[in-house]
C-alpha cells in the first residue's frame, strides 16, 4: 500500500495543481477521488468484529502511515483548490485559519448528500474497500487525522489511542476499538472521535452543526476545545463525544 501511495504522491507532485476551485468544484473533487489512495487499516469492521490485538495493529498502521496520508490529503486539496501548507506546530490563529479554509473547502467540494445511500450504513463504511466513490472514507480519515494533529499541536496531553472501554463495546459506540484522541490517564474528559465528526459532515452536510460560521461549526468547537485544553478542564458533552451521526438534514 505504501508503494502505491508513494507513486500517487509523485504523480500528484509533478502535475499542474491549481490554486483555485474548478468551475464545478464538486464534480472535480469526485473525479479526483478516483485516484486517491485507499487508506484502510489492516482489519476492517465495527468494534465487536475486531479483536483487541487487531485493533492494536490498526493503531500501529495509523501511526506508521500518518505522514504519507497527510501528504496525500495535501495533494488532493491542492488539486481541488485548497493549499493546506505545512504540518504543526501551529499557533491557535494558524489552526483557526486552517479550520476556516477546510470548512469552506468541504462546503465547496464535498457533495451536498452522500454519494451512495449505502454510505449511511456503519457496516458498509467499516467494511469498505475505499475505491471509487468509497474513497471519500479515506479522505474523511485523513481530514480527521489533520484535525487531530491540530488539537495535539495546542495540547500535547492528547494522544492517538484506542477506545477499549467495555462500556463503548457494550453499547456499540462508533468509537469502540477504533483510533481516537485519548485524554491523559485520570482525566475526567471523554475521548475525541475526530473521524466520526468528519464522517458526520459528509453524511449530513446540511445539519445545523455544519451550516453556521466557523466559530459555531462542530469541527471548530471540537478543535478549539481540544487545542486550548478546555475539553480536559471541563469534560465533554457526552452526546457529542460519542457522536455517531449528525441530525438529519433540514428540508
Amino acid at each position: 500500500m505504501l508503494e502505491k501511495l508513494k507513486n500517487w504522491l509523485w504523480r500528484s507532485s509533478t502535475a499542474e495543481l491549481g490554486n483555485q476551485p474548478a468551475p464545478d468544484a464538486r464534480q472535480a473533487f469526485r473525479q479526483a477521488l478516483a485516484e486517491y489512495p485507499a487508506h484502510m487499516p489492516p482489519y476492517r469492521g465495527l468494534g465487536r468484529q475486531i479483536a483487541p490485538e487487531q485493533a492494536q495493529q490498526n493503531l500501529d498502521w495509523f501511526m506508521q502511515t500518518l505522514p504519507q496520508r497527510l501528504a496525500a490529503l495535501r495533494a488532493l486539496a491542492a488539486a481541488t483548490g485548497l493549499a493546506l501548507g505545512e504540518e504543526p506546530p501551529w499557533s491557535w490563529d494558524e489552526a483557526a485559519d486552517l479550520l476556516a479554509r477546510l470548512i469552506d473547502w468541504t462546503r465547496a467540494c464535498w457533495p451536498d448528500a452522500p454519494y451512495r445511500p449505502e454510505h449511511r450504513q456503519d457496516e458498509y463504511w467499516a467494511a469498505s474497500g475505499r475505491t471509487g466513490d468509497d474513497a471519500i472514507f479515506s479522505v474523511a480519515l485523513d481530514v480527521a487525522t489533520l484535525l487531530g494533529q491540530a488539537v495535539r499541536a495546542g495540547c500535547s496531553a492528547w494522544r492517538w489511542g484506542l477506545d477499549l472501554s467495555r462500556d463503548s463495546l457494550r453499547h456499540d459506540m462508533f468509537s469502540a476499538r477504533r483510533v481516537v484522541l485519548m485524554p491523559p490517564p485520570g482525566a475526567r474528559a471523554g475521548l475525541l472521535d475526530m473521524e466520526a465528526v468528519v464522517r458526520a459532515r459528509y453524511l449530513n452536510p446540511q445539519a445545523s452543526w455544519f451550516r453556521g460560521p466557523p466559530p459555531h461549526d462542530l469541527w471548530w468547537e471540537y478543535v478549539h476545545d481540544g487545542y486550548t485544553g478546555q475539553s480536559l478542564a471541563q469534560g465533554l458533552d457526552q452526546g457529542r463525544a460519542g457522536i455517531r451521526d449528525a441530525p438529519d438534514s433540514a428540508p
